[in-house]
């Protein structure tokens, strides 16, 4: 038996969390720079999801130095949006 459709699960909730977890600082970011607008400005998860399964392999072989401006890269770039 395979374990493939195992991994392909495991691998999206991996995919998942870290998401949340980058949405979560982007939206702390966003919210003081977007308070005096009309409605509030929520982050679209989907499209932060999208950016992270083309960024995760890249994520998991930076070092621990690069992995770190790498994120940054990717929250400031999510902030601007």
């Amino acid at each position: 038996m395979t374990n493939a459709p195992y991994f392909n699960k495991y691998a999206k909730v991996f995919i998942s969390n870290l998401t949340a977890m980058v949405v979560n600082v982007v939206q702390k970011q966003v919210d003081p720079t977007t308070f005096t607008r009309k409605h509030i400005y929520q982050i679209n998860f989907s499209q932060v999801f999208f950016k992270m399964k083309n960024t995760v392999i890249e994520l998991l072989l930076f070092s621990t130095h690069k992995l770190w401006s790498k994120l940054a890269a990717l929250i400031d770039d999510m902030a601007t949006q």
